[in-house]
């Protein structure tokens, strides 16, 4: 049998934890309470079905893989997408997330319908990748000799981030089809939230990767940058941006906002918290790209400029958004796991929830085909194939006169 690294005490505490949880006062970890008849029996018939699995069952079983599984399951019994339970090596993962920064080499992969390997996308300058002379288009087609034919991005990137300082090798296969094999080690990357440049017409761009820690900095930095080259108007971009922080997206309105309501939260019992803008803003035209992966703190940041822009917004462009109306806190627990929660809902300045709406429905709908669609989520659609970004440069290109 497998070592079973679990307690059953230890066990007991983190299901009853999923049940009941409150937060220290001023800290991140748990204090567990049964708290009712109901909540302790449903402790205590899984402290039953651990131990008789544990004692009684004749094959061999990872106890702790299947303690992790009855988490899962317990958190997707809420029936809530934005809710899950995180592993320990998964939250810290999310933690460095939060912090724009990764285990890895600095690379973005898809899958090579062809060949059925990953092909490199994009190579981030001064990372392992780049100083090894990766490029965009090799195939990646194994690692420390083992084939990675077939392998999912998601599973080549979860392998590089195990390594975390280790020497290991990768097999790459240029576009000619000669293979080489280069020595790398995976690092902490920061990966920049923000990318801004000039557009024709003297249009700034500025794209918004995600909404964690830096976007707001950065953004503002972006936007007096952009100002001070003589940009006459702004088109931000959220396209496949997941959201990220509450506090990094109410920042970067107040940047851009006038006066007035920008966030409106809403607790379990209804009560109603709102966060304010001050009477400094951002006195340019502006456009938002989305689209169907914009979520969360993205299409918020889209519906609120809709809403508030005081200097003549020139619309949203690219296609109908998700709809998403509730925040999450992430709780961490004591074994290092943490439970990813929703606690409130959100309302847009109007009080608009996104969620009963269906998500934000474009001004102008501008659809992109699967080809680029797949180059924009790669970071290589150039600005002469992007049509939705075209369209939004010329209606606030208009709106400057």
């Amino acid at each position: 049998m497998k070592e079973k690294k679990y307690s059953l005490r230890g066990v007991i505490i983190a299901f009853a934890a999923g049940l009941v949880l409150a937060l220290l006062a001023g800290g991140y970890y748990m204090l567990v309470t049964f708290g009712g008849g109901a909540s302790l029996r449903g402790a205590e018939k899984f402290a039953v079905l651990y131990n008789l699995i544990n004692s009684q069952f004749i094959g061999e079983v990872d106890m702790e893989q299947a303690s992790e599984a009855a988490y899962d399951g317990l958190v997707a019994a809420t029936g809530d997408r934005w809710s899950y339970y995180l592993t320990p090596s998964e939250y810290k993962s999310y933690m460095d997330s939060q912090n724009n920064r990764y285990i890895g080499i600095g690379v973005t992969v898809s899958k090579d319908t062809e060949s059925s390997f990953l092909r490199i996308e994009s190579v981030t300058d001064d990372t392992p990748a780049a100083n090894a002379g990766l490029k965009p288009g090799e195939l990646v087609v194994a690692l420390d000799g083992v084939s990675l034919e077939k392998l999912e991005p998601s599973e080549l990137k979860e392998r590089i981030a195990e390594m975390d300082g280790r020497a290991f090798e990768l097999t790459i296969r240029d576009a000619g089809g000669t293979e080489r094999t280069v020595v790398l080690k995976s690092e902490k990357i920061f990966s920049d939230p923000i990318e801004y440049y000039m557009l024709p017409d003297d249009i700034g761009y500025i794209k918004i990767r995600n909404f964690d820690k830096g976007a707001a900095s950065g953004g503002r930095a972006a936007i007096d940058e952009l100002k001070s080259r003589g940009a006459r108007g702004l088109v931000f971009d959220v396209r496949n941006d997941p959201g990220g922080l509450v506090v990094e997206l109410t920042q970067l309105l107040d940047y851009l906002l006038p006066e007035g309501e920008i966030f409106i939260s809403v607790a379990q019992n209804g009560t109603q918290a709102v966060t304010r803008s001050d009477a400094s803003f951002t006195d340019l035209p502006m456009a938002v790209l989305i689209n169907g992966n914009s979520y969360s703190a993205a299409e918020f940041f889209a519906a609120a400029l809709s809403e508030r822009c005081k200097s003549g917004f020139a619309g949203l462009v690219g296609t109908q958004t998700t709809g998403k109306s509730r925040s999450q806190v992430t709780i961490a627990l004591s074994d290092g796991s943490a439970l990813h929660l929703s606690t409130n809902g959100y309302l847009t300045p109007n009080g608009v929830d996104l969620a009963q709406q269906g998500g934000l429905v474009p001004d102008y709908v501008v659809e992109l085909s699967e080809e680029d669609s797949t180059l924009l989520r790669a970071g290589r659609l150039e600005y002469e194939y992007d049509e939705q970004l075209q369209r939004a440069q010329q209606l606030v290109a208009e709106r400057t006169g």
